[in-house]
């Protein structure tokens, strides 16, 4: 049984679902870190690696910045758990299922 999320950890994943929500991508570590207000980029890192072990997001492999929230990370936010996915990614026109790994316009959200 994995322990929940701290509280540092959730501001961290809700940084990153505005961010998602705002401009279509996960801040980087750099912007993870000023927006938290560490002076190290490795903290943001550390917290990133903390949420993935924990289930609340995945980072595919070779892909850093494209972080996806999944399942459980929507529930500890209080974000509903389903969402409709879009038919077509609007920059690679594949299905959303397709893509691998998901790019940021076809996130796969369920675990």
């Amino acid at each position: 049984m994995t322990l929940p999320a701290t509280a540092k950890q959730l501001d961290v994943l809700r940084l990153i679902h505005r961010t998602i929500q705002r401009r279509g991508s996960p801040p980087t570590h750099r912007e993870l870190s000023k927006a938290l207000g560490y002076r190290a980029q490795n903290t943001a890192v550390c917290h990133i690696r903390a949420l993935e072990r924990k289930g609340l997001i995945t980072v595919p492999h070779r892909a850093h910045r494209a972080r996806i929230i999944t399942s459980a990370g929507r529930a500890a936010l209080g974000l509903p758990v389903s969402v409709l996915l879009p038919s077509r990614c609007g920059r690679c026109q594949t299905e959303p299922f397709d893509a691998s790994p998901p790019c940021f316009g076809c996130r796969e959200v369920s675990s």
